[in-house]
């Protein structure tokens, strides 16, 4: 992966990886926009797929909406599967309340292959609604760069 390769895959900065690639912190997450619009108790699923690590300083972060309301509760979990494990290669998929002043860790998850976050909020707290989801590596190895993932957002409950 360089400048010309931006994502392993042939092609010169192709502008799709380029759109997703300006998510590197929780100030500048790319906004998945809001994932359960459902009335009362339906939830919705977002998948994206062929997303990438580009390099052990690499961070992925995403923001969703998930319209959490006084009939509607928040819970909902999220999953980024599909991440290399030969070489011993290592992640971490991190889940963020962005509720208050101040981002909040509420769960996370670390290793290879599948990882998962949950989050079950309270029927009476109407202000869950703003979250992010954070895809780092803990232990780089050169094929994590031409190996894809899919991040998962399930708000059905579970």
């Amino acid at each position: 992966c360089d400048e010309v390769d931006n994502n392993c895959d042939g092609d010169n900065n192709e502008t799709w990886w380029d759109s997703y690639e300006e998510n590197e912190s929780v100030t500048s997450y790319y906004d998945l926009g809001e994932v359960d619009d459902g009335f009362l108790w339906a939830g919705d699923v977002l998948t994206i797929s062929g997303l990438t690590m580009h390099g052990p300083g690499d961070e992925d972060w995403f923001h969703f909406d998930v319209d959490d309301e006084w009939y509607d509760n928040a819970e909902f979990f999220v999953q980024a599967g599909g991440l290399p494990s030969a070489g011993g290669a290592s992640f971490t998929l991190e889940l963020w309340d962005l509720n208050g002043s101040k981002p909040v860790l509420e769960d996370s998850d670390s290793g290879s292959g599948k990882l998962t976050v949950y989050f079950e909020g309270a029927i009476t707290d109407t202000s869950e609604d703003n979250w992010a989801v954070a895809l780092y590596s803990n232990t780089w190895v050169d094929l994590s760069c031409t190996s894809t993932y899919d991040l998962y957002i399930d708000t059905n409950g579970f």
